[in-house]
């Protein structure tokens, strides 16, 4: 079954938030300055398809973060993904400082029961193509 898209009130539904420190996030990233970054490429899972804004891919582990990043495109063979160490080496592992006038980070809780009371499923994290996915930021 395919990911239906948000409901037409989407705008209007309360949102369950979870605060997160930015200590605890970490990013596979092709630079070694300028982080975080920002991608305003409108092609990846929640983009802004008209490029408005940017996102940032990270996670709150480092196979959390190489799945974001390395192993996005990759199909297992017999269980493993077999990348090669130029991938590796062309990549830097982000980690961010605590800013503390800024406090936590406020997102949203799209997971279990959070995302089936706003009409959506895990096909969140697996539908290709991403034009639906992109309509539930």
């Amino acid at each position: 079954m395919a990911l239906s898209p948000p409901p037409a009130n989407f705008d209007k539904l309360a949102l369950k938030v979870k605060e997160v420190s930015a200590t605890k996030l970490k990013r596979i990233g092709r630079h070694d300055s300028g982080e975080p970054y920002f991608g305003r490429w409108g092609t990846s899972r929640f983009d802004s398809p008209d490029k408005k804004y940017g996102t940032c891919y990270c996670g709150q582990t480092l196979d959390a973060a190489m799945a974001e990043t390395i192993l996005h495109d990759e199909i297992p063979v017999n269980g493993a993904f077999p990348i090669r160490e130029e991938e590796f080496e062309k990549r830097f592992l982000v980690t961010y400082d605590e800013v503390p006038s800024e406090g936590a980070l406020r997102l949203a809780d799209l997971t279990g029961a959070n995302l089936k009371r706003l009409g959506g499923d895990n096909n969140l994290s697996a539908e290709t193509p991403y034009t639906v996915t992109q309509k539930w930021l």
